[in-house]
């Protein structure tokens, strides 16, 4: 069998207590047969978001209830650098890509962020179910890219409440249109690299009061491009920017 096979599916952590079988939930289980079409005898991957990985192949298909013969498991290395994702919340479903791409590419963490000139305005509740979605969306992001790690999705944050307790151990960088912005090319991100921490902000960037903030939390800089970009599409360059510096070749 095929190491990720056409079929995908997602349990909780821990949920797999036996070795030789797995029920998978009753949404899963919907999803897997009537939104996917798998048959009786189709090899289907099983993952939990954190690595672990089982080739499977469907035995019962009750609609509510899919059984599941595991042939193999394994457990895949987390991506290297670690990537921590926080960005400026956007616009109609804009944030929406940037977490389904930032889950594709292996961001292991994200924070969505409420700044100063952020246009969407969200209360607890309406932050909440958000954040529900976007978690929604990165177990089908995992699901269609083959990542077998989900990225901790933070409840919304204010920018200080991001840059509190900064890991010294990390690579902080701020995407910036600055003029004192430095490229980032393949000496900022070495392969020595094991962890980065990356600021995107909103359409209308950073007020002058937070790149103070950041500039005293220890962010670099960064300039990603001779043109100005969109939040969403500074957020997936510099993703995977890092990810291609960090894995030259």
């Amino acid at each position: 069998m095929a190491r990720h096979a056409k079929f995908r599916a997602y349990i909780q952590p821990g949920a797999n207590l036996c070795t030789d079988a797995i029920h998978l939930a009753p949404a899963e289980s919907r999803h897997l047969l009537q939104v996917r079409r798998a048959r009786h005898g189709d090899a289907v991957s099983v993952f939990d978001g954190t690595g672990n990985e089982w080739s499977c192949r469907i035995g019962g298909n009750d609609k509510n209830r899919v059984q599941l013969a595991v042939l193999n498991h394994w457990q895949e290395e987390p991506p290297s650098p670690s990537i921590t994702l926080a960005f400026a919340i956007l616009k109609g479903k804009q944030s929406d890509i940037v977490i389904e791409k930032a889950t594709e590419l292996g961001v292991a963490e994200i924070v969505p962020l409420a700044t100063e000139r952020v246009e969407v305005k969200l209360d607890r509740t309406r932050a909440a179910r958000r954040v529900s979605r976007w978690r929604t969306g990165s177990i089908e992001a995992c699901k269609q890219s083959g990542n077998s790690f989900l990225p901790e999705i933070h409840p919304v944050r204010t920018l200080s409440e991001s840059l509190r307790n900064p890991q010294e151990d990390r690579l902080n960088l701020v995407a910036s249109l600055e003029a004192a912005a430095a490229p980032l090319d393949s000496a900022t991100v070495s392969t020595s690299t094991s962890s980065v921490s990356w600021l995107i902000g909103p359409e209308g960037d950073f007020s002058p009061d937070e790149y103070r903030q950041i500039r005293e939390a220890g962010y670099r800089a960064m300039s990603l491009a001779q043109q100005t970009l969109r939040s969403e599409t500074a957020a997936i360059v510099a993703v995977a920017a890092t990810r291609l510096f960090s894995n030259p070749g």
